[in-house]
């Protein structure tokens, strides 16, 4: 597995020193092949399509990760080569830290959830190229429009995020002030690795369609 994210110079000694340890904690877990910071603006970010070209050119073929830099992998995370495959999303709900359940935000819907916040994206490397160019990390959303965009070129799109977890290190609940994203947005259903493919999607903001 390939672990890719942005790196870039947080506001406060505190902000930075939570990025820092998850970037020596991920990497002292082993559990990736390679792990990958690239660094970024803070205001402006990377998008999701700058990852899958660079995952075209250099990892193709290969399981690839994209996380947010405030994300912690435990062992769950090898649960990734079990579910990962070509045509496939996986997008993981975080999990708070700490906490005893992945982050509630979302819709339920059938008696079923469909969630409205990831950090992390598995898929292989090569694929999915053409996607996200207009999609920035960080942004508000963001997630959500990423899935959008996914559920409309036919990929399909999992949340096994009860069996998966990863972990958000934000202490501190000051956010910067981003712009929402705008168009689809799409919300999976929050399972085990039986995946299941559901999604919810609606237009953002809910007038658009």
């Amino acid at each position: 597995m390939i672990l890719l994210y942005q790196r870039y110079a947080a506001t406060t000694p505190e902000r930075q020193a939570e990025l820092d340890r998850c970037a020596e904690m991920n990497a002292r877990s082993l559990l990736f092949e390679e792990i990958r910071g690239i660094d970024a603006d803070v205001e402006t970010r990377m998008t999701y399509g700058d990852f899958f070209r660079l995952c075209e050119r250099e990892y193709s073929g290969k399981l690839c990760v994209v996380a947010n830099s405030d994300i912690l992998f435990d062992d769950t995370a090898r649960l990734l080569e079990t579910v990962v495959a070509p045509g496939r999303m996986i997008a993981l709900t975080r999990w708070e830290h700490p906490g005893h359940s992945p982050r509630m935000l979302g819709h339920f819907h059938m008696e079923r959830f469909y969630s409205g916040t990831q950090d992390a994206w598995a898929f292989i490397g090569g694929e999915l190229v053409g996607i996200g160019d207009a999609v920035p990390l960080g942004f508000v959303g963001c997630d959500q429009a990423i899935l959008g965009e996914c559920y409309g070129a036919n990929i399909e799109i999992a949340d096994p995020a009860l069996d998966i977890k990863t972990w958000h290190q934000h202490a501190d609940e000051t956010r910067p002030h981003r712009p929402s994203m705008t168009g689809v947005y799409g919300y999976p259903e929050l399972t085990t690795t039986l995946l299941s493919y559901r999604m919810i999607t609606h237009g953002w903001p809910l007038s658009a369609r």
